[in-house]
């Protein structure tokens, strides 16, 4: 039974995409169109809780919490330097991917006109 299991097709939910941006949950994947992203395991964290809720206002405090977990006793600004590590690595130099809600917290946007319709999880 288990070798039948191994041989059905791939999980099509296991990649979530966010216009170009798509990620492999299983193989901890990332890619920018055809580019392959070399994330830490903080950074890949961090980026797939954002892209599971694209286009939604993330909230520092929440995001501390759920990729740092809650028993984290560090600060907000872990998540600011976290965020500018991502914007590097995704070369969103003009914050179009990754923006930034002031005094609130991050959305990740689907860059190329893409709407959260186009976000599968």
């Amino acid at each position: 039974m288990k070798a039948v299991l191994r041989r059905r097709a791939p999980d099509l939910e296991r990649v979530v995409k966010v216009g170009d941006l798509s990620i492999d949950t299983a193989t901890r994947e990332v890619r920018v169109g055809e580019r392959q992203l070399d994330l830490s395991v903080r950074e890949y964290d961090l980026l797939h809780y954002l892209a599971v809720h694209a286009d939604e206002v993330m909230l520092r405090q929440r995001i501390l919490d759920e990729v740092w977990g809650h028993n984290f006793f560090g600060d907000e600004n872990n998540v600011e330097v976290y965020i500018r590590y991502l914007r590097q690595k995704l070369a969103d130099a003009d914050h179009r991917r990754i923006q930034t809600v002031r005094g609130v917290g991050y959305r990740l946007h689907a860059v190329g006109g893409l709407r959260r319709s186009d976000v599968t999880a």
